[in-house]
């Protein structure tokens, strides 16, 4: 029973990958190339943190019975650890690089999502671990209240 999960999340994942290419054909092939490796890290996450019984029991078609009710504290315990804040050591460990020519072109999105500025050129933005950027001013309280990326929420700390 347990070999057949890798299967499944690996098919989970094929399908993911087909829906964002057919979604984004008309970005150029760099960038369809990197929308999959973002939902496979993702994924790899997610399978990371969860245990295959874990897995089974979310991907089950039956009700929880008093047996679950472990596994289901195991699952909130790691549901309420992943909204911790980040210290601020960890915060200072995500990269700050200066925003270029070229990155602010190539970017979908030109402005910080928490401030809604427009990035400048030759000014500092904060790198999250999904390539999503915001400014170091704004990303860095919301990191402190929730470890996450905010717009895709995925872990910003490993």
């Amino acid at each position: 029973m347990g070999v057949g999960l890798p299967v499944v999340m690996y098919g989970i994942i094929s399908l993911l990958e087909m829906i964002i290419l057919s979604t984004k054909r008309d970005q150029p092939q760099q960038r369809r190339r990197q929308a999959p490796r973002g939902v496979m890290q993702m994924s790899r996450a997610l399978y990371e943190q969860l245990d295959g019984e874990m897995l089974q029991l979310l991907m089950s078609n039956r009700d929880f019975d008093s047996n679950d009710y472990e596994r289901l504290m195991r699952l909130e315990a790691l549901n309420e650890r992943r909204h911790e804040g980040a210290t601020p050591q960890q915060i200072q460990q995500l990269p700050i690089v200066t925003m270029t020519e070229n990155m602010l072109q190539a970017s979908e999105n030109a402005c910080c999502t928490v401030c809604l500025n427009t990035f400048k050129v030759d000014g500092p933005v904060r790198m999250m671990p999904c390539f999503h950027r915001f400014h170091p001013e704004c990303i860095d309280p919301w990191l402190q209240e929730k470890a996450l990326c905010p717009i895709c929420k995925f872990p910003a700390i490993a």
